[in-house]
C-alpha cells in the first residue's frame, strides 16, 4: 500500500478527539463545524460518530445513498460513520493507519476511557502519539460553553500524568473551543465561565507543560431561537446554506456567515503550515 500524501499544510496526520465530560455543550456541533469546513477546504477527513446519540451520522448531509436514493453503508470519508465503542475500540487506537489528513472522533461524555479500554493504561495511548515512532499527532478538542466544561481540562491533564515529559517528542495538541457567542445569551454565565477559565489551574498547567501544545479559539456564532439554522445545517453545508439564503432571512444568513467564519478559524488551529494567499 502506498503511503498517503498529506495536505500541504500538514506535517503529520491529525487524530482529533472531540471530548467533554459534560453533555449539551456544543461538542458535537463543534465536530460537525470542523469536519464540514475542513472538507470544503480540500482536506480528506474521516469522521466517526462515537456519541451514543449517534446524532450527526443520522444527518442527511452525511448519509451515503445509492443511485436509487437508498441509504447505504456509512462512509467515513464523505459522510459520517457510526462507531460502537464497545465493539470497535481498536479503530480509535489504530487511527494513525487510516488514510486521511484528519481522523475525527466525536466521543460521548465520559467515553474516552471506554475508547482506549484495549490498552494497558491510558498513558500508553497518549505516548503512542507522542514518542519518536509515532506517525500522527493527537489533538484533544474541548468545548467551553459553561463553567462546568472546565472539569474536562482537569480530567485531560490527569490522563497524561504518568507520561514522562522527557519521552514526549510530539506534544499532544489541546484546542480549547470557547463558545463566546453561545454564552453571550447569558452574560452572567459568560463572565463566570471566563473568570474561572483564566484562573483554572489545569488550563494554566497545560499552557506551560511541554507535553502539551495548547491553543485557543473564540467562536462568535450564536443560534436563532427557532433553530432554523441548526435544522438547515442538518441537510447541507455552510456554503450551500448561505447561497440558499441570499434573498431572504437576513438574520439567519448573518448567523450562518458568523458560523462559517468560526469554522474557518477553528480549522486554522489544526494545521502546521499556513499557506499564503496569492
Amino acid at each position: 500500500m502506498s503511503k498517503y500524501k498529506l495536505h500541504e499544510t500538514l506535517n503529520r496526520k491529525k487524530v482529533v478527539l472531540f471530548v467533554s465530560i459534560e453533555g449539551g455543550v456544543l461538542k458535537s456541533t463543534s465536530a460537525d463545524k470542523f469536519v464540514s469546513q475542513a472538507r470544503a477546504s480540500g482536506y480528506k477527513v474521516a469522521f466517526y460518530d462515537a456519541d451514543p446519540e449517534n446524532k450527526y451520522s443520522n444527518y442527511k448531509k452525511y448519509q451515503t445513498k445509492d443511485s436509487k436514493g437508498n441509504i447505504v453503508d456509512d462512509n467515513e470519508f464523505i459522510g459520517c460513520k457510526k462507531l460502537n465503542l464497545a465493539k470497535e475500540a481498536t479503530l480509535i487506537i489504530n487511527a494513525s493507519d487510516i488514510p486521511a489528513d484528519y481522523v475525527v472522533f466525536d466521543l460521548g461524555a465520559n467515553k474516552f476511557e471506554e475508547a482506549v479500554s484495549g490498552l494497558k493504561d491510558i498513558q500508553d495511548f497518549f505516548l503512542s502519539f507522542s514518542d519518536e515512532l509515532s506517525t500522527a499527532d493527537l489533538v484533544l478538542s474541548i468545548p467551553v460553553s459553561n463553567d462546568k466544561c472546565l472539569r474536562t481540562f482537569t480530567v485531560a491533564y490527569s490522563w497524561v500524568k504518568g507520561v514522562d515529559a522527557d519521552e514526549v517528542v510530539h506534544p499532544i495538541r489541546v484546542v480549547s473551543i470557547i463558545n463566546e457567542g453561545f454564552m453571550k445569551n447569558d452574560e452572567a454565565l459568560l463572565d463566570k465561565t471566563m473568570g474561572l477559565y483564566g484562573q483554572d489551574k489545569f488550563i494554566n498547567l497545560m499552557n506551560k507543560d511541554k507535553r502539551f501544545d495548547f491553543k485557543e479559539v473564540v467562536l462568535k456564532g450564536s443560534f436563532d431561537d427557532q433553530n432554523h439554522m441548526k435544522n438547515m445545517l442538518e441537510v447541507t453545508n455552510f456554503g450551500d446554506a448561505i447561497s440558499s439564503m441570499e434573498d431572504r432571512a437576513t438574520n439567519i444568513r448573518r448567523l450562518l456567515n458568523k458560523h462559517k467564519a468560526d469554522a474557518a478559524n477553528l480549522v486554522e488551529l489544526y494545521v502546521d503550515n499556513q499557506i499564503s494567499a496569492e
